[in-house]
């Protein structure tokens, strides 16, 4: 499935509900919705446009943004990456079994804090809840004292167990399979945690073993330490990314673009102005009399893409639009289009 064309434009929607841009809309007063400023979003509310959605993964693993861009290259929306992350990494083990394509399955292990809430459980990346942030030195430091002490442990599944140099992470070979799947951490932190559960029929012997983990964390210096100077306990692992060597592409690993270059997102922390200038390319297209195409993920209820066609208005459907419209500045809501198809309950 490839939704790219010449004139298409792809957005990542993370807010949970789409509707929360037209109450950014109406948050405005008439002078403002009636400014230039905004005339671009006017403009792609009053046009005429096909819509269809694309389901990336009904029980996706990836947030919507890397289910589109193992799908623009021809993989599974549900493929594991951890094998290529560790070639990344430069983890040699990892580029050799990708090379020939080996049977071993490999995941990637993060330090966590297991939070419990009263009717729930969440679990947190130890320096933050964005993957723009990094590890400070004294985390990685924490990391690294914590690292040694499980390592053992956790060999004891056969498993090669190699951190990542500036990473708080680890990547585990296992050579002969493990047959365990979970939502990247970027799911699992978030208050659904229990509608994206690990599964599998190692899934067991993994909670046992991350038990004993969990006892031997809680009693490690390293956290009465963090827990001293107010930082996270690192008191659990999330388990993820698990996928055999076999299934990454060779020429994925030398692909610098691949899941590097981050589709622009739209969140809560948008304001009128950011849409307007993400919208612009769409309304100039409009403008100059082309057809634009519109992709916009989110991952609600599921992984998928909606994808909008944006058609040029003829002359006489512009002049039958004005007699439609008193008032375009005051009437028009111009995130109608949205919101019609990519609400949080799926309308």
């Amino acid at each position: 499935m490839s939704f790219e064309t010449p004139d298409s434009h792809i957005f990542y929607l993370q807010a949970t509900d789409a509707r929360f841009f037209d109450a950014l809309w109406s948050a405005l007063s008439p002078q403002e919705r009636a400014s230039t400023q905004y005339a671009d979003l006017r403009l792609l509310n009053a046009t005429r446009y096909r819509y269809h959605n694309d389901t990336l993964s009904t029980q996706p693993i990836h947030t919507a943004d890397v289910c589109f861009e193992l799908m623009q290259r021809g993989l599974s929306a549900d493929l594991g990456l951890a094998s290529l992350l560790a070639a990344r990494a430069n983890i040699p083990a990892a580029r050799e079994d990708i090379a020939h394509a080996s049977t071993a399955t490999w995941l990637r292990l993060t330090p966590v804090y297991w939070a419990a809430a009263r009717d729930h459980v969440n679990v947190h990346n130890i320096y933050g809840e964005s993957k723009e942030i990094n590890p400070s030195a004294q985390d990685w430091s924490d990391w690294q004292a914590i690292f040694q002490t499980v390592q053992p442990w956790l060999s004891e599944l056969g498993w090669t167990i190699t951190p990542a140099d500036n990473e708080t992470v680890a990547y585990i070979r296992a050579p002969n399979g493990f047959d365990y799947h979970a939502p990247s951490l970027a799911y699992a932190q978030s208050d659904m945690l229990e509608a994206f559960l690990p599964q599998g029929r190692d899934l067991k012997r993994w909670q046992t073993l991350l038990t004993e983990l969990q006892m031997l964390l809680h009693t490690h210096p390293i956290n009465q330490a963090r827990t001293a100077r107010g930082a996270r306990p690192i008191n659990s692992f999330w388990l993820d990314q698990n996928a055999r060597a076999e299934q990454i592409p060779v020429d994925l690993v030398a692909q610098t673009t691949f899941l590097n270059t981050p589709i622009p997102r739209i969140t809560f922390a948008s304001d009128l102005d950011e849409l307007t200038r993400l919208f612009a390319p769409v309304a100039a297209a409009l403008r100059a009399g082309k057809t634009a195409h519109l992709s916009i993920l989110t991952d609600t209820p599921y992984a998928c893409a909606h994808q909008f066609e944006f058609i040029p208005l003829t002359i006489w459907q512009k002049i039958q639009s004005q007699w439609r419209r008193k008032s375009l500045a005051n009437d028009t809501a111009p995130f109608t289009w949205l919101t019609q198809h990519c609400c949080e309950d799926g309308v």
